[in-house]
């Protein structure tokens, strides 16, 4: 995944303000959108979109999402909790979604599938 140029002697500056971006989320927000960006590429669009619905449901209740809320409200830094009790993966319902990995997914899917699930990770820039 490609989110942006850089001269080479700028990379692992730029990688590693990225990481630093990324580092800075709530541990399960991070774990949600790896996952849907890993499930989600094995499904056809629909059932991808469906999939990273529910990852984000999964981050509901969580005491990690209300703090990031309070500190964004605060206008403060977040302190996330790593271990924030979130649902099993195994009970992450799919209700019907199916694997389509036979199937080639057209690149621009792949990015849409992408681009929605980083959204719920980068909190920086809303």
């Amino acid at each position: 995944m490609v989110n942006r140029l850089c001269p080479p002697d700028r990379l692992l500056d730029e990688t590693m303000e990225t990481a630093r971006r990324i580092a800075d989320n709530a541990p399960i927000s991070v774990r949600q959108a790896k996952h849907a960006i890993h499930y989600g590429l094995q499904m056809d669009l629909a059932s991808a979109m469906m999939f990273e619905i529910e990852a984000y449901n999964r981050m509901v209740p969580t005491e990690d999402r209300r703090e990031g809320i309070a500190s964004f409200n605060e206008k403060r830094k977040p302190r996330f909790r790593e271990g924030s009790a979130e649902i099993p993966m195994h009970q992450l319902s799919l209700r019907g979604a199916e694997r389509r990995s036979d199937l080639p997914m057209p690149e621009h899917n792949r990015h849409e599938i992408a681009s929605a699930s980083l959204a719920m990770t980068d909190t920086k820039e809303q």
